[in-house]
């Protein structure tokens, strides 16, 4: 499964995305996850099967939408598990989201 986390520049997620790989792996899913910059949304998008925007930006999923194919979901992480770096309360929210568009 391929995921676009994305926040204010791309910084912020990049601990949070090997967490979120790693429990991934423990659960046997193949992951691929790449944290980006909101600028950088909609080029980086297109292959994706979700795209989960960090709780500082969850301002930008009207524009966000625009960017991203109606096709991919869009989750908008929960503030405690972001904050707290909740790495499986994050992927079991994101498996709910891709299996509920299945």
């Amino acid at each position: 499964m391929n995921v676009l986390l994305v926040c204010q520049a791309g910084m912020s997620t990049a601990i949070l995305c090997k967490k979120i790989s790693e429990v991934a792996e423990k659960a046997g899913q193949s992951l691929h996850i790449e944290a980006v910059g909101l600028e950088k949304v909609g080029p980086k998008s297109q292959a994706k099967q979700l795209v989960m925007l960090a709780p500082q930006v969850r301002y930008a999923v009207p524009n966000v939408r625009k960017e991203v194919p109606a096709k991919i979901p869009i989750m908008v992480i929960n503030s405690t598990d972001f904050g707290l770096m909740n790495a499986e309360g994050v992927y079991q929210n994101m498996m709910t989201v891709v299996e509920s568009r299945k």
